[in-house]
């Protein structure tokens, strides 16, 4: 897995419905700020940002609110700093 230093984006993409509400980051760091951004369903880009998180202990994410994700679609994370 890459860090999120290594590469700007990390992917999340579902065959099936899903309804994300905890997510993990390997090699991320603890208190990390993260923006969670909806995945364009026929390319590999990033769109609208949906929500910000920190990362937590061992590298768990905790939303908020659950993403609810359609088949075929998904999200990506890319960490940002703090302001």
């Amino acid at each position: 897995m890459i860090p999120l230093s290594a590469d700007a984006w990390y992917r999340f993409r579902f065959a099936e419905p899903r309804r994300v509400s905890r997510f993990h980051l390997d090699g991320v760091g603890e208190g990390q700020l993260v923006a969670i951004h909806r995945l364009d369903p026929d390319e590999e880009t990033p769109g609208g940002e949906l929500c910000r998180a920190r990362v937590g202990p061992r590298g768990w994410v905790d939303l908020d609110e659950p993403l609810l994700v359609r088949p075929g679609r998904g999200f990506a994370v890319r960490g940002i700093p703090d302001d």
